[in-house]
């Protein structure tokens, strides 16, 4: 039987007891962060090291329905060759403990080109991103420049019960739950690994830091498939 806040699949799925959906609440964070730039920008051309380090609490002494911690960190350095070549290193990590779904880590678009947005998920990963820009041609302070890139991901969730009964794999929070399906891999398996490359297009405006507009073409090495990306504005940095 089903009280009506859920599928008749769903309940036979759960051996008979369908789970309702929680009710609205509050989400309240206490966020820690530290950057240190120092990058030179000569007309979009970058030069230097950047480092950023986030770590966020949300406390269930706030109101929020269950605690979780969230640290990222990320890095980049740029090297600068004939006055408008650029070779951009970026290196990133995120260590998610108990995050609620809408906060897992997410894999595929900008950050994981070669893959559809948001195609995977887990609670960790690690990343690197090589690019070299080269300029085409500017007309009138609007420069056109060349990007040539290569993705690597590996995300996945460090530990996930095993798929021994239909609710095993029902995880509970506080109040809230996850469940995840029989299918997710639990640690670092081949498929958390993922890799992209491919080119594309970068348009600058001189007295503009960030680039006005980039397109991307991805092809995904272990999909085998391409994707194509419109940026603007700060996603491109």
């Amino acid at each position: 039987t089903s009280d009506g806040s859920g599928t008749l699949g769903v309940v036979a799925e759960q051996g008979g007891r369908c789970l309702q959906p929680q009710r609205s609440g509050w989400d309240n964070t206490l966020t820690l962060h530290f950057g240190y730039d120092g990058r030179s920008n000569v007309y979009g051309v970058l030069h230097g090291l950047l480092v950023d380090t986030t770590y966020q609490y949300g406390a269930s002494w706030l109101g929020t329905r269950q605690d979780y911690h969230l640290v990222s960190l990320y890095g980049s350095y740029a090297w600068r060759f004939f006055k408008e070549h650029n070779l951009i290193l970026k290196l990133g990590s995120d260590i998610y403990v108990d995050p609620p779904f809408k906060m897992e880590v997410e894999t595929g678009g900008p950050l994981m080109r070669g893959l559809v947005f948001r195609q995977y998920r887990g609670d960790t990963d690690v990343r690197a991103t090589l690019e070299y820009i080269l300029p085409l041609f500017t007309i009138q302070g609007l420069s056109v420049r060349m990007i040539g890139f290569y993705d690597t991901n590996l995300t996945w969730f460090r530990s996930l019960p095993d798929q021994s009964s239909p609710l095993a794999r029902l995880v509970t929070h506080g109040s809230n739950y996850r469940d995840y399906l029989p299918d997710t891999p639990s640690g670092i398996v081949r498929e958390s690994w993922h890799n992209g490359l491919g080119g594309g297009l970068r348009l600058y405006l001189r007295g503009v830091i960030l680039p006005l507009l980039g397109v991307d073409f991805a092809y995904g090495l272990e999909g085998n498939e391409f994707q194509w990306y419109i940026s603007i504005g700060s996603t491109l940095d």
